[in-house]
């Protein structure tokens, strides 16, 4: 039986990618069908031609809008020399007070020299559900691309749309880490992948499980158990990306070691509101304390970490006292710092440890 509708394939745009992983609904698509937490600082990747997107109700004709003044107010232009969206124009639409309002949108292209939009069959989803991750008390890039050490005692607790951390409030909701080539949605996802359950203190339990992933970047998958959605049985898409690395860093503070430490707490470092600390490690490589909210990735600039130096009597590498001093001289007691580590300048800097 025939039905009068036609299909039309078309190349322009291929994908997004979210946060460094996609965002993909589904298995076996590669950026047509994402989800993004509704925060500030998710970046958005382009493949496609060259051009412009903005975002339709998933109702309507994309080739109804055009690039009129006031018509379209959710344009993104790419940048040509690094294919992502400029960060300013990402958060205006998809941060916390952004324009797009949580639910489905499809994704329009616009040629460079057009007028009127063309359809693309892509969709994004804007959730509310899991704005981020807060890692051992650091919320990397607002919690939305987070790194986390392969060890024992990580304290993990979800962030909503507001940028608030977990509390008693969302127990028993689960959060279940998997690999990119993976859906949300399948039923048989918690057979397969451990389920971390947020305890009454709002942390997710059972974090010791973590030492035994593989380092790389997985997708946070999100099942709330006391909310009002439509499917409470299957973990929806989040657009949130959590990072283990094993880079195993040991660090000493005033000669004490504190990474790892006995009896696996959580990677926290403890260092006096004074001038004068000694920081050291048995490694070469490039040390950065940040705030907890800012991204690693993004660093170092020139004025923004230490490269150690050989300290001949102990055999470790010690940071300048200086580099030290200068954070200490900028902050406040109970601010929290985030570490990032790097064995060069070409490496990225990571490490999902806090400093307080």
């Amino acid at each position: 039986m025939g039905t009068g509708v036609r299909v039309f394939f078309q190349n322009i745009v291929v994908g997004l990618q979210i946060n460094g992983l996609g965002g993909n609904v589904d298995d076996q698509g590669f950026g047509q069908r994402i989800s993004i937490p509704r925060a500030n600082g998710n970046s958005i990747g382009y493949v496609g031609q060259p051009g412009s997107i903005f975002f339709a109700s998933s109702t309507a004709s994309c080739e109804s809008y055009h690039s009129t003044p006031g018509v379209v107010a959710s344009i993104l232009s790419v940048d040509a020399s690094s294919g992502y969206f400029p960060q300013s124009a990402i958060d205006s639409l998809f941060g916390s007070s952004g324009q797009l309002a949580v639910g489905v949108w499809q994704i329009c292209y616009l040629p460079l020299s057009a007028v009127f939009g063309k359809n693309t069959g892509l969709s994004i989803t804007v959730q509310r559900w899991v704005a981020g991750l807060e890692v051992n008390a650091v919320t990397m890039a607002g919690g939305i691309r987070s790194f986390v050490p392969a060890r024992p005692s990580n304290q993990i607790r979800t962030m909503n749309s507001n940028g608030a951390v977990c509390s008693s409030s969302c127990q028993p909701d689960t959060v279940t880490l998997i690999d990119s080539g993976v859906e949300c949605w399948r039923s048989t996802l918690s057979a397969v992948f451990p389920r971390f359950v947020q305890k009454d203190t709002g942390y997710l339990n059972d974090t010791d499980r973590l030492a035994t992933f593989a380092p790389g970047l997985f997708k946070v998958c999100f099942r709330p158990s006391n909310r009002s959605v439509a499917v409470v049985d299957q973990y929806v898409e989040t657009g949130v990306t959590l990072t283990v690395q094993n880079l195993n860093l040991v660090l000493f503070v005033n000669i004490v070691q504190q990474l790892p430490a006995q009896n696996y707490p959580r990677p926290l470092v403890t260092m006096p509101l004074a001038y004068g600390n000694l920081i050291s490690l048995p490694r070469a490589g490039m040390f950065s304390l940040i705030d907890g909210r800012l991204d690693c990735t993004s660093f170092p600039a020139t004025s923004d970490y230490a490269e150690t130096a050989l300290e001949t009597s102990a055999g470790l590498f010690q940071l300048p006292e200086a580099y030290i001093d200068s954070v200490i001289e900028s902050t406040t007691a109970g601010n929290f710092f985030q570490i990032c580590f790097a064995a060069d300048l070409d490496s990225v800097m990571l490490t999902g440890t806090g400093l307080s």
